[in-house]
């Protein structure tokens, strides 16, 4: 007999943190998750730090295409020192940062505070690679194709590392990887994601189960449960993990089961207000400085000047820790200090007591430049209590720990902030020594086990399009008589395109839980019935109101012209990814089987 052929198993688990300012990955054996370490040696990096920067420098090719060139900390470098060519053609070129953000942007209703965070964002006019204004994409590149441009240069480090630790006996192909989303992402930005790893060869087909999804609170969670006894976590506590990286801040919390596993218990959310739009009202108080008009200037004539200004920025934004705390001084680069006009260096010496080569800030400035994205953090967490009081089961009502993990909680003002406002209620408030790697390494142990997650809480109410017969002695379709309509074939009156649901928002849901319902054709002539899935953050009727969006391509599958012609539809619930899976009854039709593909428009 043949020995197995074992070359593709999968033996590593790779953990991927793909964030808006910085990413990163962290490895380890399958059977040894807890040996898991974050790499803090990138190229180019100004210190050491469990991730790289978030970025792509682009170039425009013979052909008028543009491919990425570099990766990371050198992209920023690339394109501060980009130098005119001597050619008689100039190429353009371009660096891409935050793109993340345009991933789930437009997907789900916005709140009135979120569209302010974008327009925020957007508003300052600066040069979108250096931490400020529109991020725009190169010429004739997709939003995935850019992800999945970087993706492929982790992909491409990990197999480096990979080589160097393995030597070829261990490769990609024995590599599961485990990536971390949002929270607040929806199904279809998860698909988009999907879709980008797939781009960046990191898994052969598009629904590769070598690729699995964690949600980035949630891998933080396993994180300090595999350290609890450090974190002090007994059976039946309540914690609330609060990811706060460069641009979302994701909220969930989990109660430690009996046995080690972990369920949500109620529903996270989460905000566009990361470390980034710190960065943007600090941008802001440089304008001011300056003068508007002379800011645009300067940054147009010198945006590598201005990527340097924010990397100097970047190292003071950690160290600051309140507003009884010394001044900070923002040098600026010699060129930039040399092409100051007089009238803005006289203004700026006489605001600074006598110092016009550099920007300094008062600690009260600093608080100033904090509060405003700081103030949003709480009150997402106040939200996130209040939703736990009010839809927690007896008895979670309360949290036993807050843990502050993501790139963000590094600030010593956020996390003190966060300790002065709801220290009283919550007795433990834990930031972990590395809060930056919490993610990745996490990510590793819920790929080596995914079952630690027990059960979530949906996010939204999902569910099918379908019609019914009108009965005017149901309330609800008495509320709605003017939408009925005749049916001549059948000779009576229905009420078409009805949400029906299969799983509730708020709703615990098991991981692995699945929903049938069984559906028929309406005609004697139908020779195919279609599904199509829905999803809503409202109490929905129709699949036509406002709010309620379309998940996924429309199924369509053959039924038999006689015999059983039932068609099951199977929703398969509480893993990361949703997925859709129609059955034909008549066993003839088995072959028929489908299940649905997220689309990525």
């Amino acid at each position: 007999m043949p020995e197995e052929d074992t070359s593709q198993e999968v033996k590593l688990i790779v953990g991927l943190d793909f964030g808006t300012a910085y990413s990163g990955y962290a490895i380890s054996h399958k059977l040894k998750p807890e040996e898991a370490e974050g790499f803090y040696n990138w190229p180019g990096q100004p210190e050491p730090y469990a991730k790289t920067l978030t970025a792509l420098y682009y170039e425009e090719q013979a052909d008028g295409t543009f491919e990425a060139t570099a990766w990371g900390f050198p992209a920023r470098k690339k394109a501060t020192m980009r130098k005119k060519s001597n050619s008689l053609v100039i190429r353009r070129s371009m660096c891409v940062e935050r793109f993340k953000l345009l991933l789930d942007e437009t997907e789900q209703p916005m709140s009135e505070r979120r569209r302010r965070l974008l327009r925020m964002m957007r508003g300052t006019g600066t040069p979108r690679c250096m931490e400020g204004g529109d991020i725009k994409l190169p010429p004739g590149r997709s939003l995935e194709s850019v992800i999945g441009d970087y993706l492929r240069f982790l992909k491409q480090d990990v197999e480096r590392v990979l080589m160097k630790q393995y030597d070829g006996i261990l490769t990609l192909s024995n590599v599961q990887w485990c990536l971390s989303v949002p929270a607040m992402w929806t199904d279809r930005a998860k698909a988009r994601m999907r879709q980008a790893a797939y781009l960046a060869g990191m898994i052969p087909d598009i629904d590769s189960p070598r690729l699995a999804f964690t949600l980035e609170p949630e891998a933080a969670a396993v994180y300090c449960k595999h350290n609890r006894s450090q974190y002090h976590f007994n059976e039946d506590q309540t914690f609330m993990v609060v990811d706060a990286g460069g641009g979302t801040v994701d909220l969930t919390v989990h109660k430690v089961m009996p046995g080690g596993g972990m369920e949500e218990v109620t529903r996270g959310h989460g905000e566009s207000c990361g470390a980034t739009y710190v960065d943007k009202e600090l941008v802001k108080w440089v304008k001011e400085k300056l003068g508007e008009e002379y800011f645009l200037e300067w940054t147009t004539k010198f945006p590598g000047e201005m990527a340097q200004l924010m990397a100097h920025w970047e190292a003071s934004k950690r160290r600051y820790a309140g507003p009884e705390g010394e001044s900070i001084d923002i040098s600026m680069t010699p060129k930039m200090a040399r092409k100051l006009p007089a009238e803005i260096e006289e203004r700026l010496e006489e605001q600074q007591n006598g110092y016009g080569d550099s920007f300094i800030f008062t600690a009260p400035e600093m608080a100033r430049v904090f509060d405003p994205v700081v103030d949003k953090v709480l009150a997402l967490i106040e939200e996130q209590m209040r939703r736990l009081r009010e839809e927690g089961a007896e008895g979670e009502r309360e949290l036993d720990a807050m843990l502050l993990v993501g790139g963000f909680s590094s600030s010593p003002y956020l996390v003190r902030r966060v300790r002065e406002t709801f220290g009283e209620r919550v007795q433990c408030i834990v930031n972990p020594p590395q809060p930056g790697s919490a993610v990745v390494i996490g990510a590793v142990h819920y790929g080596s086990n995914p079952s630690v997650i027990k059960a979530r809480v949906s996010r939204f109410t999902y569910g099918v399009d379908s019609s019914s017969r009108f009965n005017p002695k149901n309330p609800s379709h008495a509320e709605h008589e003017a939408d009925k309509v005749y049916d001549e074939k059948r000779q009576e009156h229905r009420l078409r395109r009805l949400f029906k649901p299969f799983v509730r928002m708020g709703q615990l849901v098991p991981v692995g839980h699945k929903v049938a319902q069984t559906y028929t054709p309406l005609y004697d002539d139908q020779t195919e019935v279609g599904f199509q899935i829905y999803h809503s953050a409202s109490d929905a009727f129709f699949v036509t109101e406002d709010g309620v969006r379309k998940l996924g391509e429309r199924i369509v599958v053959e039924v038999p012209e006689s015999g059983d012609r039932g068609v099951k539809a199977v929703l398969h619930f509480g893993d990361t990814e949703i997925r859709l899976e129609v059955i034909p009854n008549d066993l003839s039709y088995r072959s028929k089987v489908t299940t649905v593909k997220f689309h990525c428009k």
